[in-house]
């Protein structure tokens, strides 16, 4: 399932569309893709990406977040280590895999010696990780990593 939120985009997007696509995607704010199975966090970190600046779109399952990786190509993911279809790593794996240049983002409520171990995994194979979060975390925690993956954009 994949389920776009958006935040005031469509002035942005009439705006982007006048221009071209080239012109256009430079507009718009940065996209934050979520892959995260409870479906009240994903809400909530949607909700926190809005509030910093973000367009979010947000997915429950492995297959629905490598589709919208190819499709939406956004500038920010963040990834819970359990979900359906897939585990972190394969999802950390996959990123590497399709030279994803965006900034990682890992929130999950594993024990944090997990934690740590995937944000090592990701930085060998080259992504641009961000601290993981563990679940529980503080709407302030998450706005700044997203302050880091975009600067200039987040509140």
């Amino acid at each position: 399932m994949t389920e776009t939120i958006s935040s005031g985009e469509s002035g942005a997007a009439a705006l982007a569309a006048a221009l071209g696509p080239e012109a256009g995607a430079s507009l718009l704010p940065p996209l934050l893709l979520v892959i995260d199975d409870d479906r009240m966090v994903g809400r909530l970190i949607t909700h926190a990406a809005e509030e910093c600046g973000f367009r979010a779109s947000r997915t429950t399952s492995a297959e629905a977040f490598s589709q919208s990786l190819r499709e939406q190509m956004p500038d920010a993911v963040a990834v819970d280590l359990c979900v359906p279809g897939a585990d972190g790593i394969e999802i950390i794996r996959l990123l590497a895999e399709e030279k994803y240049r965006g900034s990682v983002i890992i929130i999950s409520g594993l024990d944090q010696r997990i934690l740590d171990a995937s944000l090592r995994l990701g930085e060998a194979l080259g992504l641009n990780m961000a601290d993981p979060l563990a679940k529980p975390f503080r709407f302030d925690e998450l706005a700044d990593r997203l302050a880091l993956a975009a600067p200039g954009v987040a509140k």
